[in-house]
């Protein structure tokens, strides 16, 4: 390798740290605001409802409200031997393994000999923008997710996204991540009644 290609890849790494550290030191900021008002979450209150995306998949809000620009908790419930197809996002987040165990891999393709297998407790953060993909195995698996909004997902092959139909190019829109279809859950998670005084319904997938 060339010193001036070495130069380059060096360059090309800390610039990728630097978006990392930059979105962590947001969401420190934006967690700060929520400090200004106590908030406890059972976990015997939580209402799972489908993910609007990833069908078979579960998934219940925790703070945030995901058509925002604000910082977002939520948890996705995998069920045994589910394949999430390659994707991105266009933000970074952050992921923690709560149950089960949780296979990640990055890159535009699915190839199961890349992944690496992520048990409780671990974590990993994907920079916007960057293609992965994931599957579980024979646990039911629990995630933890946290990052900025608002919400969206882009699938690298536009016939993985079950919101495209007719097979045509997916790209963001006003309903990217299935706004829709939760709205009519909010009033009826009785987490919700936890985030009152925030007079909002908070939503994410």
């Amino acid at each position: 390798m060339s010193m001036s290609v070495f130069r380059e890849s060096v360059t090309d790494e800390q610039n990728r740290m630097k978006r990392i550290l930059i979105s962590l030191v947001a969401f420190w900021l934006v967690g700060s605001a929520f400090g200004q008002e106590m908030k406890m979450i059972k976990v015997e209150d939580l209402v799972w409802t489908e993910h609007p995306v990833f069908k078979g998949a579960q998934t219940v809000i925790l703070v945030g409200d995901p058509t925002k620009a604000e910082m977002i908790v939520q948890r996705t419930k995998f069920p045994p031997h589910y394949r999430v197809p390659p994707h991105t996002h266009p933000y970074t987040e952050v992921v923690t393994v709560l149950s089960g165990n949780y296979w990640n891999s990055f890159g535009e393709s699915f190839d199961k000999s890349k992944g690496v297998e992520l048990h409780p407790g671990s974590v990993f953060v994907l920079p916007a923008g960057h293609p992965h993909y994931t599957w579980t195995e024979d646990a039911e698996t629990i995630l933890q997710v946290s990052f900025i909004g608002p919400g969206g997902v882009t699938f690298i092959n536009p016939g993985d996204d079950p919101r495209n139909k007719d097979g045509g190019r997916t790209r963001q829109s006003s309903d990217a991540f299935g706004l829709k279809h939760l709205l009519r859950f909010c009033l009826l998670q009785p987490n919700q009644a936890m985030e009152r005084t925030a007079d909002r319904c908070t939503l994410h997938f």
